[in-house]
């Protein structure tokens, strides 16, 4: 790993009281020479969408929007590692796995402002997403009948994309749920999604969540699946 660097919590404009990060101390630069991919989809050879490079030890692994998860299994099993970055080109930005909050380097290259947006993630391309925001904005709202308004793109629409092994959810019968994502709603047909994820993915093997939040605060993900949530798709929302 290279010498230590400081980061911070990036600011979000659409919270009054802003969140904290208690796991900033003794953060390292990423490796200057990473292993070219996700360490254990390397291994078994899975593939991975993008990649994260934890600010502990500088292990290597896949995005939550990639099948294997891996920088996040990694956080979760190995004690105190709780950070990773992002290794795409043009990315400065961070993401702890514990307190779910983006943070950027203290001293910025830059006047001091909020992170550059993450570009987005997709198993289809980048390609398929317009072009990305610079400024982490605030969250969706709520709108009339529990719609959920993101600025600047009118209603989206929450689709679960479902295990591919056949494995069985919770109560035995429906699939199990791999993630959640947002997408924008039709212009034409507002109750069916755009073709394409926040985060790039095709919609057309998803299915309708037919979740809407009953109040304003409520989170745009159905709560009990918030481990599930694609954090992606959720960081597009507050770009929006």
């Amino acid at each position: 790993m290279n010498d230590r660097r400081a980061w911070r919590v990036a600011v979000d404009p659409g919270l009054v009281v802003q969140r904290t990060c208690d796991h900033l101390d003794g953060l390292r630069e990423a490796p200057a020479d990473p292993v070219p991919g996700c360490e254990e989809c390397l291994r078994t050879g899975r593939t991975w969408v993008q990649l994260r490079a934890c600010l502990s030890c500088g292990h290597v692994g896949c995005c939550d929007s990639s099948p294997g998860q891996h920088a996040h299994h990694h956080a979760r099993t190995t004690g105190g590692h709780h950070i990773a970055r992002s290794l795409q080109p043009g990315d400065d930005w961070a993401w702890c796995y514990t307190d779910e909050v983006f943070l950027h380097p203290a001293r910025p290259a830059g006047p001091d402002g909020p992170p550059p947006g993450a570009a987005r993630c997709g198993r289809t391309g980048g390609d398929r997403i317009a072009g990305d925001r610079s400024t982490v904005g605030p969250p969706p709202e709520v709108g009339p009948g529990g719609m959920i308004e993101a600025r600047g793109m009118g209603s989206i629409i929450v689709l679960f994309e479902l295990e591919s092994d056949g494995a069985i959810g919770a109560e035995g019968v429906e699939p199990a749920v791999f993630a959640v994502h947002a997408a924008g709603a039709d212009p034409d047909v507002p109750e069916d999604p755009q073709p394409y994820t926040l985060c790039g993915v095709e919609t057309g093997p998803m299915e309708h969540a037919h979740y809407r939040p009953t109040r304003p605060g409520d989170p745009w993900y159905p709560p009990v699946l918030a481990d599930r949530r694609c954090q992606e798709c959720e960081r597009a929302l507050r770009t929006l």
